[in-house]
């Protein structure tokens, strides 16, 4: 394109024009790539704890009750609701895999 504009055969607005918009083009697509490299990461990172807490509750496969072993090896947190209505909302959140109420 540049030695086209040298030739004389393009006019230097419309290869200033080009340019300019091959650029803002470029620059969208780096910044896409950057977005899905960050999405890719978590995605990757996502199944690596659901694979680890996978292993982790097959340990626990023929237990009938939760113990505090269990119990610390799978829970991070649980949150109990308002004391003062009728039914309380619980939430759990597991290890590795954040909220599953």
């Amino acid at each position: 394109m540049s030695e086209d504009k040298l030739k004389g055969k393009i006019p230097e607005n419309v290869c200033i024009s080009l340019l300019e918009k091959y650029k803002t083009e470029h620059d969208s697509l780096s910044e896409r790539v950057q977005v899905l490299r960050v999405e890719l990461e978590q995605q990757s990172q996502d199944e690596s704890d659901i694979d680890e807490f996978i292993r982790r509750i097959k340990k626990f496969v023929d237990i009938e009750e939760l113990d505090r072993a269990m119990a610390l090896e799978l829970i991070d947190h649980i949150e109990v609701g308002a004391k003062d209505v009728e039914e309380r909302e619980i939430r759990i959140y597991y290890k590795l895999l954040g909220d599953c109420a």
